[in-house]
């Protein structure tokens, strides 16, 4: 049954409400981290404001249609701090810890481990502006062990880490397939963390599944290892 006008308003009003609410909620959560850590609140409010005003969302959409992976691999939401803590209490951390964020998009993860966890962390994303940006951003506050690379991690390999995070929820079948055969060629031990969809690995098991909140709503984050 098609809406009525005021009916359509409504609930686009509604909509909007939730999604107001849901980054309230994030932003109480992640209150913790940033008085741990105001350099982290003034890289998200840089980060924030940037996008605000020199990439709206027409540029962002039109960059990643000139990109050469599939639209549908492109869209992305946030990770809370909050929900990624709470998997990394069940990983062993040592000098030789690395973080890899694969399609880091605009960056605001590793800026997060970088700051609380005080490891090394690479990002990685195919968008040029969002490397560009945050890169600009470590560098202006001076975040010495984090980097950004545009890279197309679909058919490139892996920069070398020992903790690896991806977002699987909106890729299709085949290329969750190719990217669990590209984790089970690292010969090196280290740690899986995926959202949305499980992977099927022939060397690594799963160790931990649970919900937690994306900026799309409750979803499971799981944790592989493979030793």
């Amino acid at each position: 049954m098609r809406q009525t006008y005021p009916g359509y308003l409504r609930a686009r009003m509604l909509k909007q409400l939730k999604l107001v609410l849901f980054f309230i909620g994030l932003s109480l959560r992640s209150l913790g981290y940033y008085f741990q850590h105001p350099l982290l609140l003034r890289t998200d409010l840089v980060l924030f404001y940037y996008y605000q005003l020199y990439f709206p969302k027409e540029q962002e959409v039109a960059e990643k249609e000139k990109s050469k992976r599939p639209f549908s691999e492109l869209v992305f939401g946030e990770t809370s701090y909050a929900s990624l803590g709470h998997f990394f209490k069940d990983i062993p951390f040592s000098k030789k810890t690395k973080f890899v964020d694969l399609g880091c998009g605009k960056g605001h993860l590793c800026f997060f481990v970088a700051k609380h966890y005080g490891i090394p962390v690479t990002g990685v994303d195919v968008i040029s502006t969002y490397i560009q940006t945050a890169s600009r951003v470590a560098e202006r506050f001076k975040v010495g062990n984090l980097e950004f690379s545009e890279l197309d991690f679909m058919t490139s390999e892996f920069p070398k880490g020992s903790i690896y995070y991806v977002v699987t929820k909106f890729f299709p079948e085949y290329s969750r397939a190719i990217i669990a055969r590209k984790f089970d060629a690292i010969p090196r031990k280290c740690f899986i963390l995926t959202a949305g969809h499980t992977l099927e690995f022939e060397s690594f098991r799963l160790v931990k599944s649970d919900w937690v909140r994306f900026s799309w709503g409750f979803d499971r984050l799981h944790l592989y290892k493979n030793f």
